[in-house]
C-alpha cells in the first residue's frame, strides 16, 4: 500500500515533464506588437435578417497571404482576430463547423508566417439577437449556455494546436457599466467562461477583460487572483482622450460634431479647432436649423473643454499606470497586460486638424512608448476600416507615419 502513493507521484511527475516538453513554460511575452485584423469574421453575412449558411466569406479576399508576410516584416508579431460569435452560436451544427474551420484556416496561415493569434469573441452591437446584452443578460439563459459551449469547444481546439502563440479572448467589451446592478455583472459571467475554457484547455492562453468598455476604469471591479493561473492575460482598450481619437465619429453622440482637434493639447490651437468644428457642423447633412444650432453650441463647448487642461504623454502614463498597479497588486506579470485596442479615427473630424498626420502619429507614439515603459503588449486598432492604417486598397501599404509612430522608422523593419 505504501508504494502506491509513490508510484502515483512518479506517474504525476512523468506527466508533468511530458506536458512541459509539449507545452512551453507559461508565456509572458508572446503578444508584444499586434494588429487587429477586422472584416474577416466580425461582419457575418445575413440572409433575410438571419445569419447566412456560410456567414464568413473567403478571408483571402480581404487579407492576402502576402499581406500577412508584410505585417510580420513590418514588425508586428501577432494578430488580434475579432470573430463575431453570433453565427457560431445560432447556426446548425454543419454550418457552424464550416465557419469555425474557416477561422482556424486563417489562424494556420498566420502561424505559418510567424504571427501569433488572439481569437477574440467580438459581438456586434447592432446584432438583433446575439449582441453582448442579449447573450449576457442571464447566466441561466440558453444564449449564455450556448456561449459556454462555444468557449469550451474553441478552448479544446486551441489546446489541440499545442501552440502557446494562439490564445482565446473570452469576450470583447462585455458591458458599458463598470459594475452592472441590473442583471449579472461581467465579473460573474467571466468567471463562468473562464472555468469552462480552462477545463477544456488546461494550458491554453486565456484573455480576460473588464467592464466599462474594457477600459482601465473597470479594473477597480475586476476581482481575479491572477497568480492562480499562469496562462492568463489581461486585455484593456485605450482610446483616451475619447474626444481626440473619435472626433466626428457618427456613432458617438458626445463627439460626432467635434472636429479639428490636435494632439498633444496646444491652447493656441483652440480657435482653429472652433473654426473646424463650425465647418464640420455646417457640412453635416440631414440636420434641421434648430438641431444644427443645438449641435453647434454643444460641440463648441466640447471643443473648448478639450483645451481646458493638459493632455499628453504624462496624462496617458497616469491612466495606463492604473493597469500596471492592478497587475502588480494581483500578481500578474506586466508582460501579460495587453492594450488590445487603441487607435485614431481617420475618416472624420481629425481631417480638419492643422496637422492630422502629426497629431495621430504623436498620440500613437505616446501610447506605445508608455506601454513599453510598463512592459505591456499592444495591438493597434485596426488594419482596415474607419481606424485603419492601410493607405490605399490597391497597394495595401501601411501608412508610413503610423509605422514610424509604432516602430520608430517609416518603412518597417
Amino acid at each position: 500500500m505504501a508504494g502506491r502513493p509513490v508510484r502515483r507521484a512518479a506517474r504525476g511527475l512523468l506527466v508533468a515533464l511530458l506536458v512541459g516538453l509539449i507545452w512551453p513554460a507559461a508565456a509572458s511575452a508572446e503578444f508584444r506588437q499586434g494588429m487587429n485584423v477586422t472584416r474577416l469574421f466580425d461582419t457575418p453575412r445575413l440572409d433575410r435578417g438571419a445569419y447566412a449558411a456560410q456567414p464568413f466569406g473567403p478571408w483571402r479576399q480581404q487579407v492576402s497571404e502576402s499581406e500577412l508576410r508584410m505585417l510580420r516584416s513590418a514588425g508586428f508579431d501577432h494578430i488580434r482576430l475579432p470573430v463575431d460569435p453570433g453565427p457560431l452560436l445560432a447556426l446548425p451544427e454543419a454550418a457552424r463547423e464550416g465557419a469555425i474551420e474557416q477561422v482556424f484556416a486563417f489562424i494556420a496561415a498566420a502561424r505559418a508566417r510567424d504571427l501569433g493569434v488572439i481569437l477574440d469573441l467580438h459581438t456586434r452591437p447592432d446584432s438583433r439577437d446575439w449582441n453582448a446584452n442579449a447573450i449576457l443578460q442571464s447566466l441561466e439563459g440558453p444564449k449564455f449556455d450556448a456561449l459556454l459551449a462555444l468557449v469550451r469547444d474553441l478552448s479544446r481546439r486551441i489546446a489541440g494546436l499545442r501552440d502557446s502563440r494562439v490564445a482565446l479572448e473570452l469576450f470583447n467589451e462585455p458591458q458599458k457599466e463598470c459594475r452592472r446592478t441590473k442583471g449579472p455583472d461581467w465579473t460573474l459571467s467571466q468567471s463562468r467562461l473562464l472555468e469552462a475554457a480552462r477545463a477544456a484547455g488546461p494550458e491554453v492562453g486565456l484573455v480576460v477583460t473588464t467592464g466599462c468598455w474594457s477600459s482601465v476604469d473597470g479594473l477597480a471591479h475586476l476581482d481575479l487572483d491572477m497568480r492562480a493561473d499562469r496562462n492568463l492575460y489581461l486585455m484593456i482598450h485605450f482610446y483616451e482622450p475619447h474626444l481626440f481619437t473619435h472626433q466626428g465619429a457618427s456613432w458617438s453622440a458626445p463627439v460626432r460634431h467635434v472636429a479639428g482637434l490636435d494632439y498633444p493639447v496646444d491652447p493656441a490651437a483652440r480657435e482653429t479647432s472652433r473654426k473646424a468644428t463650425e465647418r464640420w457642423i455646417a457640412d453635416a447633412k440631414g440636420l434641421d436649423p434648430e438641431v444644427r444650432e443645438e449641435a453647434r453650441r454643444y460641440a463648441l463647448r466640447m471643443a473648448d473643454g478639450y483645451f481646458a487642461k493638459p493632455i499628453g504623454r504624462v496624462q496617458i502614463k497616469a491612466r495606463l499606470g492604473l493597469a500596471a498597479a492592478w497587475a502588480d497588486r494581483t500578481g500578474l506579470p506586466r508582460q501579460r497586460v495587453l492594450i488590445g485596442e487603441f487607435g485614431v479615427h481617420r475618416w472624420a473630424g481629425i481631417r480638419l486638424a492643422e496637422r492630422p498626420e502629426e497629431s495621430k502619429k504623436a498620440w500613437l507614439r505616446d501610447v506605445v512608448a508608455v506601454s513599453r515603459e510598463f512592459g505591456f503588449g499592444w495591438a493597434l486598432w485596426a488594419y482596415d476600416g474607419a481606424f485603419g492604417v492601410v493607405e490605399d486598397r490597391p497597394s495595401r501599404r501601411i501608412e508610413p507615419h503610423t509605422l514610424d509612430a509604432l516602430f520608430g522608422q517609416p518603412e518597417g523593419r
